[in-house]
């Protein structure tokens, strides 16, 4: 017998958690922060008093789970959390919970976000309590045996998890798509999930947005290219330094078009992680059209963190406003508001920004900002995203191929479309449950 139950996440985009019973185990998937939380805008303590604790949880930063954080000494009922990769919605309470309860995570998701950390001066997850697992190799977890999925996200090496007691089996896609640069690797997935499955449990980040049809990386890349080689100016691409997937669009159209790729060095450290077992590209010997800047700003700001050691790795790698100025057609360049005081001096007029992430980014302060002070200086901005997540089309497939015995919505705002899609569709609502004998 598994017992199911959504934690947080039915009837919302990010902060997912889902917890599995069994007679003798019990585990939460995922133990995200909502996607609108501050808190790592005001780093917390490890050691939260517990007046601290029960403001968080009654603000609903925290997911009220009995006993499960330092700060709170009721008994505690969980063995293990198992993380599916390293967006903050889907890990960002962990460093909160009591030392007896086991974390796991991918190696290279623990090494972005502990990186990141150290780089912007939050909390670190604490490696040696951490337990490492290897997708496509099966794990266990008391009377769980889970195998992680490497699935196509904006987020590196995230994964999906088939998880048995045996008996009965579950499926959880976690965050997934099939126009990332692995477009093949979904299907490949679906073909190796035991049958018949009990639950699946599946994402619909995107179905408030039926009418929108999914772009590939590579058509990314081909717009990107076509976009630069009638660019007699400088080339910028705003995007995330952990979307590895647009980094590696970005460096291809770069090389297609014979510019040099310039990168910040918080960009260049995720670009290593990612690159220690796979071919992408960074700051090295082997990529040597691959040169770091380093903006006065975010370099006082590394300094001030302790991360001196980390602002000097990539020095041989530096280059200088200098060289960009002279030529700014040779280069595309990562770019964000905090590294202004660098795009001050150099050329812009005659320039391409590229804008790759989410529209409703937009809408924060400093990111108007920024954009309005690139469009005084005569920046032709141009829209290039491609979103992070399945598309209608893909979710049916996946149901239709998968025919689960019972289907559970999460991480969307409308799990009543899979009601009219699927009739054994079960919409559990936050803290409500599920059992499979």
């Amino acid at each position: 017998m598994i017992t199911c139950t959504i934690l947080r996440g039915h009837n919302q985009i990010g902060g997912s958690c889902v917890e599995l019973q069994s007679e003798k185990t019990n585990i939460l998937i995922d133990l995200g922060l909502s996607l609108d939380s501050n808190i790592f805008d005001i780093p917390l303590p490890a050691d939260i008093t517990t007046v601290q604790g029960e403001e968080l949880v009654k603000n609903s930063e925290f997911i009220d789970i009995a006993g499960i954080y330092v700060w709170d000494d009721r008994t505690n009922k969980i063995d293990a959390v198992v993380i599916s990769h390293s967006h903050p919605d889907h890990w960002g309470i962990v460093q909160w919970l009591k030392p007896e309860i086991q974390i796991w995570f991918s190696e290279i998701s623990l090494k972005m976000i502990n990186k990141s950390a150290e780089l912007l001066g939050r909390p670190k997850i604490q490696e040696d309590r951490v337990k490492l697992f290897i997708p496509g190799s099966k794990f266990t977890v008391g009377g769980f045996e889970i195998r992680p999925h490497l699935v196509d996200h904006s987020a590196f090496e995230a994964s999906a998890f088939e998880i048995t007691d045996k008996n009965r089996t579950i499926f959880y896609t976690g965050d997934f798509r099939q126009h990332g640069r692995k477009v093949k690797l979904w299907d490949k997935i679906l073909k190796k999930v035991k049958q018949p499955l009990d639950v699946l449990i599946i994402e619909g980040t995107t179905l408030s947005r039926l009418d929108e049809t999914p772009i590939t990386e590579k058509n990314l890349e081909e717009q990107a290219v076509k976009e630069i080689s009638n660019c007699d100016g400088l080339a910028m691409i705003w995007t995330s330094s952990q979307n590895i997937d647009r980094l590696v669009t970005a460096y291809r159209s770069a090389k297609r078009t014979g510019r040099t790729f310039v990168i910040d060095p918080y960009t260049a450290h995720m670009l290593k992680i990612a690159g220690q077992s796979n071919v992408i590209p960074y700051p090295s010997k082997k990529f040597q059209d691959v040169r770091v800047y380093f903006s006065s700003r975010f370099c006082s700001y590394l300094v001030k963190q302790s991360s001196v050691k980390a602002l000097y790795e990539f020095q041989k790698w530096k280059i200088a406003k200098e060289e960009i100025i002279e030529n700014p057609s040779k280069y595309l360049i990562i770019v964000r508001p905090s590294v202004k005081d660098f795009l001050n001096h150099l050329p812009l007029k005659n320039s391409l920004l590229f804008y790759s992430m989410w529209e409703g980014y937009r809408d924060d302060e400093k990111s108007e900002r920024f954009l309005n002070w690139l469009k005084e200086q005569s920046t032709k901005e141009i829209f290039l995203h491609t979103s992070g997540h399945a598309d209608a089309s893909t979710i049916r497939d996946t149901i239709k191929t998968l025919k689960p015995h019972n289907l559970i919505p999460i991480h969307t705002t409308l799990p009543e479309w899979f009601e009219k899609e699927y009739s054994k569709t079960k919409i559990l609502q936050n803290g409500n449950s599920i059992t499979i004998k």
